[in-house]
């Protein structure tokens, strides 16, 4: 996971490895990483960044709760914080903060006609921001995945998200730690990709440098893109 510069505690080492989330996986498996932390001493930019090429369980049980407490105090406390999914980067905020809300269209560039899709930890929660009119036993079968579900949405939801449709787009991604992140945060997740609007889809960490929102970002674009 890819957090705010500064955000974050450096894992004991003793507890380096441990093993993935229950049901858990790399982007279904396929690929691998590993957790660490670039740190001052190091001539990091103080966050946790993912590294391939090493097995799926190091980045599950490096600093796991660390990173998962560090996201969410920076989404609680209105941030954006750029995330791995069971897809590609993305970059989100609670939903439910308008200004926060606000920053993922200014951060892109997002013409603010585009929706945004929320991000949930797990299927139950998803009744309180929807109205489901699809058997839950479809909603199982489809969820955790890398599908969006477009459903219309509940009063529960922030009007100023999307105000200009009924409708929202719901995933809870087939990813560990996104699913623990959503289950660590009061409400949903707005998630979207993370690049500049319209370009290519950031699929890999390259360089960094610091937005003006405080968000440690890459130059986002076609693979191989960067953020950081």
């Amino acid at each position: 996971v890819l957090l705010r510069p500064g955000g974050g505690a450096r894992p004991d080492p003793q507890r380096a490895r441990g093993e993935p989330a229950e049901g858990g996986s790399w982007a279904g498996g396929s690929a691998s990483a590993e957790l660490r932390w670039a740190g001052a001493e190091s001539g990091g930019p103080g966050l946790w960044r993912q590294e391939p090429g090493q097995p799926a369980e190091a980045w599950c049980g490096a600093g796991w709760r660390e990173a998962v407490t560090a996201a969410a105090g920076a989404l609680q406390a209105g941030g954006l914080v750029a995330v791995p999914t069971d897809t590609v980067y993305g970059v989100a905020c609670l939903a439910q903060d308008s200004a926060a809300v606000r920053s993922i269209y200014s951060l892109k560039g997002r013409n603010g006609a585009k929706p945004l899709a929320i991000c949930l930890g797990d299927v139950e929660r998803l009744y309180r921001y929807c109205h489901v009119n699809v058997p839950d036993e479809l909603l199982r079968d489809l969820l955790p995945g890398p599908v969006t579900l477009v459903l219309k949405r509940s009063e529960e939801l922030n009007k100023d998200l999307n105000p200009f449709t009924s409708l929202v787009g719901v995933r809870i991604p087939d990813h560990p730690f996104m699913r623990d992140l959503a289950r660590a945060c009061p409400g949903p997740l707005a998630l979207t990709s993370a690049n500049i609007s319209s370009q290519g889809s950031t699929l890999t960490v390259l360089v960094s440098f610091c937005h003006p929102s405080g968000m440690s970002l890459g130059q986002l674009g076609r693979a191989p893109g960067c953020l950081s």
